[in-house]
């Protein structure tokens, strides 16, 4: 990922997203963690762009969601840092 401070200004690009890792590796066959991060935001209309790696996965939201975003995970009980 690039920083936003470093996309030209004359590329097209969607700015304004902020990031929040997953501080542990998620087995391949665990399913539904990330329906359930996912569908904490869903619940609340915050939109959510999700890239996964093999070590981790990362959750995008936007700028303006950020805290809510952070508040909602931990009324769903995920631990927040």
């Amino acid at each position: 990922m690039l920083p936003e401070e470093m996309v030209p200004a004359e590329w097209k690009a969607d700015r304004g997203w902020r990031c929040f890792k997953v501080l542990a590796s998620l087995n391949l066959e665990m399913a539904g963690i990330l329906a359930s991060l996912t569908s904490c935001l869903a619940d609340e209309a915050i939109s959510v762009l999700v890239i996964s790696t093999y070590n981790t996965d990362y959750l995008l939201v936007r700028e303006l969601d950020l805290d809510k975003a952070y508040a909602l995970f931990r009324a769903c009980g995920y631990e927040v840092r």
